[in-house]
């Protein structure tokens, strides 16, 4: 995936850096094939709709880890 797209090394340095580095592209890839697939005003509208859904989890998460 990452040669695919240019990428022959990893930007950052230490496992936690390049393990987020690594879920960061791995996430472009899935939203471009989102877009491919569904189109993106059908993304947007999906996103939108569950947006109270996400923030919620957000905010859970943030309490379990304060």
């Amino acid at each position: 995936m990452k040669r695919h797209w240019g990428y022959t090394y990893f930007l950052t340095r230490g496992l936690a850096s390049v393990g987020t580095e690594t879920n960061l592209i791995c996430l472009a890839y899935n939203l471009k094939r989102m877009i491919k697939i569904i189109g993106v005003k059908e993304l947007i509208r999906l996103l939108r709709d569950r947006a109270p859904l996400i923030l919620n989890m957000y905010n859970v998460y943030l309490s379990k880890i304060a």
